[in-house]
């Protein structure tokens, strides 16, 4: 983790962090960055349940959700944005909705600085999409003083439209790592036991793990279909969780096949059980702008499978090393990651302890520590 000694004692700015919704994730990242920041941090939410039903109500040191309705949000975030003073700092995560993006235009016309972090990589747009893209976001991309993207591709998606190194701080997007870490400290071996107990699963068989949402753009399609190609794998299990459109797929597919278990939503350490009942994960997205799990997943000890659209592939999956890469869309070549894996125990084993002992280093601390790097670079531009 990487220390900062004197943030306490030299920078006191008032901080106002517009973010998306209220996470596990952020709240984690809003309590490491009051630990550290000796100014006052206001965090305010566009709204609550947007991605998926997260259900967390935030506290008020956590920071509030605005009111509905892009008119009151605007006016709440403009008065906040019109209270602070010259040197104060603007947090925005990303550019959308719209209500990022006016909150910028207001800060820059009170000249305050403005920081924004992004997770956004290359290869969605298309078409007439892709052209107002490349006309416009050179020139919105003037107004922020700092970027701070999750990681190396978010960063080169900045670089393609012009934004200079100077205003680029790789946040190492992440989760609580150390959290997760002390959940299992000194108990692993007793926990996952215990866990695939809970689902019914031998310790002779691999469990693959899905974690996230079931939707197309996730490739689940694609996993139902590579593993329904592993069918003479007898010692191969299927452990999907989560919710979404394709749901009712996934309850088929587990109807027809006993080696596939669907457990629908967890939530808090039922979710960590998953991934200690579990021998691998894998992320099939045809688009997936980083890919949290991934974190999770190698907390956890586990090597990982993930297609070539992950955002956080390169700096987290070493192919071959910490998991496999396979070309999104292609289940056949899914499925032979998934075949090679369960024939060979100790080089999973293996991927899983390389994993685990990169992602230690990316904590929530690690990313608080990057942020707060940059409002430090922002508050002197």
């Amino acid at each position: 983790m990487k220390s900062s000694p004197n943030i306490r004692d030299t920078h006191k700015a008032s901080v106002i962090m517009l973010l998306i919704e209220p996470t596990p994730y952020d709240i984690s990242r809003v309590s490491a960055l009051k630990a550290m920041w000796r100014g006052s941090i206001d965090v305010l939410y566009v709204g609550s349940n947007l991605s998926q039903p997260w259900n967390i109500v935030p506290s008020a040191i956590q920071g509030q959700v605005l009111p509905k309705g892009l008119l009151h949000q605007l006016l709440t975030m403009g008065r906040a944005i019109c209270a602070l003073g010259r040197g104060d700092i603007v947090h925005l995560h990303g550019w959308y909705p719209p209500l990022m993006i006016l909150s910028m235009v207001i800060a820059r016309m009170r000249g305050l600085r403005t920081v924004v972090e992004s997770d956004t990589s290359a290869g969605q747009a298309r078409g007439f999409k892709a052209l107002i893209k490349r006309l416009s976001y050179p020139i919105l991309f003037l107004l922020p003083s700092i970027f701070v993207p999750g990681g190396t591709r978010p960063a080169r998606y900045l670089r393609s439209f012009g934004v200079p190194e100077k205003k680029i701080i790789i946040g190492e997007m992440s989760v609580d790592v150390e959290k997760m870490l002390a959940f299992q400290k000194d108990a692993r071996d007793r926990l996952k036991k215990e866990a695939k107990s809970y689902y019914g699963f031998s310790s002779l068989e691999t469990v693959v793990l899905y974690m996230g949402r079931l939707e197309s753009y996730k490739g689940v399609t694609d996993l139902l279909l590579a593993f329904d190609m592993l069918k003479e794998a007898k010692n191969i299990r299927l452990l999907v969780v989560g919710s979404g459109s394709l749901e009712g797929e996934v309850v088929a597919a587990a109807a027809q096949n006993d080696r596939i278990y669907f457990a629908g939503r967890l939530s808090d350490t039922e979710v960590w059980r998953s991934y200690l009942s579990a021998d691998l994960l894998v992320l099939p997205s045809h688009f997936e702008p980083w890919g949290l799990v991934v974190n999770e997943a190698m907390a956890f000890g586990l090597p990982v499978i993930v297609s070539n659209r992950v955002g956080c592939l390169e700096d987290l999956v070493d192919d071959g090393n910490t998991g496999y890469v396979f070309p999104a869309g292609d289940y056949g070549e899914l499925a032979e990651k998934i075949r090679a894996c369960a024939i060979d125990q100790s080089r999973m084993e293996e991927m899983g302890a390389l994993g685990l002992a990169l992602i230690s280093n990316w904590t929530i601390e690690n990313e608080a520590s990057n942020v707060i790097t940059a409002w430090q670079r922002a508050s002197k531009s």
